[in-house]
């Protein structure tokens, strides 16, 4: 097996698999119907402006699967949406997908907005 073809499978089955580092997400591709992906989420912070402690930013960066059958084939920057707790435990909130940040066999990063 060639490098290559070992970082798509630990893409899917370690970094981006709920059972380690990722987590189960509703990925809706744009015109199509939602499907569950295996993605790494970076949620935002709380906002460090002294006079609104509590706030969150509204961009989340997600690391998706290039997987047709674990994560998503193809992205379409501006029409796709994912849904994701911020913060975790809380309900899920569509984020459309504003930026593809980086793309190579194994992964998808994405910028994504509510």
């Amino acid at each position: 097996m060639t490098f290559r073809a070992q970082q798509v499978l630990d893409a899917a089955n370690a970094l981006c698999n709920p059972a380690e580092f990722g987590e189960s997400l509703s990925y809706t591709p744009s015109g199509s119907g939602a499907v569950t992906v295996r993605a790494l989420v970076e949620r935002p912070q709380k906002g460090a402006d002294a006079q609104d402690n509590n706030r969150l930013e509204r961009a989340v960066v997600v690391t998706i699967s290039k997987s047709a059958s674990l994560g998503v084939a193809s992205v379409t920057v501006g029409g796709d949406k994912v849904a994701v707790q911020v913060p975790i435990g809380a309900t899920s909130q569509n984020y459309r997908v504003t930026e593809l940040l980086y793309e190579d066999d194994a992964v998808f990063r994405l910028r994504a907005v509510r």
